[in-house]
């Protein structure tokens, strides 16, 4: 298990780590390998087929105002996934800022499979890049998963997903999963065509997914 942290606080703990090394991304007097942001936690594992499987990056309390694409690192099976999620009992938020076209892409350009998301919450009020002086081509959906159709067993788990400016989730791919997920308040500025959920792929598995 890896860590992620939005600030240089390695805290304490069982192991008594108490400094953050930005270069070795470790807590000097701890065996925890320690990253200040998701996306490098994610870079670190990499994008190799099976790179991250049976690994966790589990992000500690705290808005994470970064974006995820493309760097999703591939598992092995289903029950060998690379999983980002959340410390145990801690509130994360993902907020990217301004201009951002999307919060997270699961392999939106890429091949990641095996993949997956949970206990996050992600904030897409940021998340329009074609208003403001953005790019026009950009998608605007809060969660984007496999839109290139080769993404597969992609899992969504335990989410609220809010304020996006179009879709909260975009999915293609195949054999997907969305468990327990909470969608609301999107289509912010889309004249009426916004989807809480759109999928364009086939096999998907919805399951207690609450829109509104």
């Amino acid at each position: 298990t890896y860590f992620a942290r939005n600030n240089t606080s390695c805290g304490s703990g069982t192991s008594g780590v108490t400094t953050y090394n930005s270069v070795a991304n470790t807590c000097t007097g701890g065996s925890e390998r320690v990253f200040d942001t998701m996306r490098k936690c994610l870079s670190f594992v990499g994008a190799a087929v099976g790179a991250g499987a049976n690994i966790t990056c589990s992000v500690r309390a705290g808005t994470y105002s970064e974006v995820l694409v493309n760097s999703w690192p591939s598992g092995t099976s289903v029950a060998a996934q690379f999983v980002l999620q959340n410390y145990p009992g801690e509130t994360v938020t993902m907020a990217p800022p301004p201009g951002s076209g999307g919060c997270f892409f699961i392999g939106a350009n890429g091949t990641a499979n095996q993949a997956g998301i949970s206990f996050i919450t992600v904030d897409g009020i940021n998340c329009a890049c074609n208003i403001d002086g953005g790019t026009t081509n950009c998608i605007n959906s809060a969660a984007t998963i496999g839109s290139n159709g080769l993404n597969n067993n992609i899992t969504l788990k335990n989410l609220e997903i809010k304020d996006a400016y179009l879709n909260g989730i975009l999915m293609g791919g195949s054999f997907n999963s969305m468990i327990n997920l909470k969608i609301h308040d999107v289509g912010i500025i889309a004249n009426n065509h916004a989807h809480g959920l759109y999928i364009a792929g086939t096999d998907s598995l919805i399951e207690r997914v609450e829109v509104y």
